[in-house]
């Protein structure tokens, strides 16, 4: 795991309109708290994150890093799916594992002619709207806070749980969908002939 990663980590769940706190870091990049702290650390006295708490930020530097690293993941992801055939499901990992061979990418960049969002709908940084929460951008809002009726997902969450659970239920951005309900715990939809449920925790 790169030092870049957990940069990446801290903008994703700030993204999402999440606290990056030092358990969400660990779970997302999957590594024990311990040496999530160890590598924040060493990151905070290099000047690319600040701390309250055990809530992590991005500096100025530390965005400029995560901006590179998630543009080139972004992409790669892009062209796992549109050219290699990958799922939708696989390709969050895939291209962590691509996204630091800086040259590979730029190649796909340019093969893909600059594309502007990621299969997930999420904007490739410097092409298209990237402010830090969903429901800042125009008319895209998270279904934790919409009411009941049709809607087109514009993009999904690209923290892992958003990615597994959409995956199991079928769901993509450009998808469009019925939202008939909600309880405390969960957002009710009608996706075709079928019915699911959204935990709070992936539908905000």
């Amino acid at each position: 795991m790169r030092s870049e990663d957990y940069l990446a980590a801290i903008y994703r769940l700030s993204e999402a309109g999440l606290e990056a706190r030092l358990i969400d870091v660990a779970s997302e990049l999957g590594v024990r708290a311990s040496t999530a702290a160890r590598v924040l650390s060493r990151l905070e006295q290099k000047g690319y994150v600040t701390r309250k708490g055990m809530t992590y930020s991005l500096t100025e530097r530390g965005l400029r890093t995560a901006l590179e690293v998630l543009k080139r993941h972004r992409v790669i992801e892009r062209f796992l799916v549109d050219v290699l055939g990958a799922d939708l499901n696989e390709v969050h990992a895939l291209a962590h594992e691509l996204e630091h061979a800086e040259r590979f990418a730029e190649l796909v960049d340019a093969y893909l002619k600059r594309p502007k969002r990621c299969p997930h709908g999420n904007p490739v940084p410097g092409r298209a709207s990237a402010k830090s929460r969903y429901w800042e951008r125009g008319r895209e809002k998270p279904l934790s806070v919409v009411t009941e009726g049709s809607y087109v997902i514009a993009r999904i969450c690209e923290l892992r749980e958003a990615i597994d659970y959409t995956w199991k239920l079928g769901l993509r951005a450009g998808d469009v969908i019925e939202v008939t309900g909600f309880d405390e715990k969960s957002v009710h939809l009608s996706v075709g002939s079928r019915a699911a449920s959204l935990p709070m925790s992936v539908a905000r």
